[in-house]
């Protein structure tokens, strides 16, 4: 079953506009030829579903199918933005074993 993202707080709300944001900040960069809007539009993502995630409690909740697959958008914005710019993103973080 596929779950929605409508109804959620106002929050996910902002995260969820940030994400899918994406495209016209590709459209805008490439047309006034400043690649670094890329990359500040990441960096200020990442900040916000950093902070996103400090102050909301996403498992075990009530909507945390939805908060996933917001988390998911989120990331998939973040992977497309890195990958455009030739950086690619890691599927999972682990620590290395010395």
């Amino acid at each position: 079953m596929a779950a929605s993202l409508k109804g959620l707080d106002e929050n996910a709300d902002s995260l969820l506009f940030d994400a899918l944001l994406l495209p016209e900040i590709i459209e805008d960069a490439f047309s006034s030829r400043q690649v670094q809007k890329l990359s500040d539009y990441l960096k200020a993502l990442a900040a916000a579903l950093h902070k996103f995630y400090y102050d909301c409690r996403i498992i075990g909740t009530d909507d945390e199918v939805k908060l996933l697959k917001l988390l998911l958008v989120v990331a998939l914005s973040l992977k497309t933005g890195l990958s455009l710019l030739g950086i690619e993103a890691k599927d999972r973080m682990i620590k290395e074993e010395d």
